[in-house]
């Protein structure tokens, strides 16, 4: 017998089996809070993820009709130009046609304004179109077709070509018409 235990004392006695089972119920109902706390959270990043894609979208849209918006801003200041060079041809007691730039340089820069706007929709539908295969793959976990691969780049390179087709255009017709539009301001003026 040890020293320090009294024969009266009893042996500490087991743990009841009842005490047991609540814990092993907190401890089931603590993981099952833990474990629907970790699908909301999950769940809500992935509503976080499309709304950021969608605001991406949206800004590259918002980008394109900033850019469409411009373009046409020129085509009004480019008319409101026009309307000032015929009152300038009128004071100045001269026949319109000598100040007005010729229908075929209006032709051509209709043709060029039409250009660039064909090549700034497609450049949004190729956009549209890479996002959709993007987020195809990132939400099915799915792989990358090959066909998928070539599509969009012959796409994109049509979309190249075009842009280079239109900035030759550009170099050449469109600085050719500001010049001579520059040339005759200042017959005018002098």
């Amino acid at each position: 017998m040890r020293p320090d235990r009294m024969p009266s004392e009893e042996p500490p006695s087991l743990p009841d089996s009842s005490l047991s089972g609540r814990e092993n119920g907190r401890e089931r109902e603590s993981r099952e809070r833990d474990f629907e706390r970790a699908q909301q959270q999950q769940q809500h990043l992935a509503a976080l993820r499309e709304r950021v894609q969608q605001t991406a979208t949206e800004m590259r849209q918002l980008r394109r009709v900033a850019q469409v918006n411009a373009q046409s801003s020129r085509e009004i200041i480019r008319t409101a130009g026009d309307q000032i060079l015929k009152l300038i041809a009128e004071r100045l007691g001269r026949r319109a046609e000598s100040v007005i730039p010729s229908r075929a340089s209006d032709a051509r820069k209709e043709d060029h304004s039409r250009q660039l706007s064909s090549l700034l929709q497609d450049l949004t539908s190729f956009e549209r179109n890479v996002e959709e295969v993007r987020s195809s793959v990132l939400n099915s976990n799915r792989k990358l077709r090959m066909s998928e691969v070539e599509r969009l780049t012959m796409s994109l390179t049509e979309i190249g070509k075009a842009a280079a087709n239109l900035k030759n255009e550009n170099c050449g017709g469109f600085s050719v018409w500001h010049r001579a539009n520059r040339h005759q301001l200042h017959s005018i003026h002098q």
